[in-house]
């Protein structure tokens, strides 16, 4: 219990931060030297694009303002392909860094996940596989309800999970040859880190827990959709998506203000 109230207290850049460090560890280990190369990259390319900006716009720059950029440049790294040409992740930092400062909506909230949209944008360019490198099954489950633990955000993944399972498993009756709910579960790391570390993204998910129910089923309809259709990668694809979505799922299920009844005298 005491770590699970240090996990709650703690703040919630460096949580996700640190998990996701952890990850990178994890996954380094296991391919070598390219993965390192790789995440060196998109953290550099990261980090100077914010600097240079926060400079422009005479905004303070310190670790606490730049762990953003920290943040985006792991699951773009996670997202490259360990071995590719080393402008391929520079170019994902970048488009992921910049859609945050140029795609944005009024009040600087910007409109897509900035990782998946740097990464969707240069696979697709370059027909480059989407790699998840960063996934590992039993830290993924074991740090990914924590971080949800920590933002108290548990409906968002768990309806995009179960609603994408039992979507999957109606289409494996249906002919589609999609996998049954529990596979999906036990076998598709990257579907379940997508839904815990990287749909939760604050700012581009809705800020009602009902908005957050509909964000979910929302996105497991279009990460399924676009699975079946091919062409696309589909998690990040049916991410970005539902992205679009989000301004307008806060419309809908935000708190009505009621106006108070004046008393009628006779």
């Amino acid at each position: 219990m005491a770590f699970l109230d240090r996990v709650r207290g703690a703040d919630v850049y460096d949580t996700i931060l640190v998990f996701l460090y952890i990850l990178a560890a994890i996954g380094i280990y296991k391919l070598g030297t390219d993965a390192l190369i790789t995440f060196a990259v998109t953290t550099t390319v990261a980090v100077a694009i914010d600097f240079v900006i926060y400079t422009i716009r005479k905004r303070p720059v310190n670790f606490r303002s730049l762990r953003k950029a920290l943040i985006t440049a792991s699951f773009v790294a996670f997202l490259m392909p360990p071995g590719v040409a080393l402008y391929l992740p520079a170019l994902a930092a970048t488009l992921a860094v910049l859609s945050k400062h140029v795609l944005h909506l009024p009040k600087k909230k910007h409109i897509f996940n900035p990782a998946a949209f740097g990464a969707f944008v240069t696979a697709s360019l370059f027909a480059l596989p989407v790699a998840w490198w960063g996934a590992d099954a039993y830290a993924v489950w074991i740090l990914g309800p924590l971080l949800i633990y920590r933002f108290k955000r548990l409906e968002l993944p768990a309806t995009l999970l179960l609603a994408y399972g039992v979507l999957s498993t109606v289409g494996l009756y249906a002919g589609l040859n999609t996998p049954r709910i529990d596979v999906v579960l036990m076998q598709n790391i990257p579907l379940v880190m997508l839904a815990f570390f990287m749909a939760t993204e604050p700012v581009t998910s809705p800020y009602t827990r009902n908005g957050r129910i509909v964000f979910g089923a929302l996105a497991a309809v279009t990460i399924f959709s676009a699975g079946v259709v091919g062409g696309i990668d589909a998690l990040l694809g049916g991410l970005l998506v539902a992205n679009v979505f989000t301004p307008l799922i806060n419309r809908f299920t935000a708190p009505r203000l009621t106006q108070p009844q004046q008393s009628q005298t006779a």
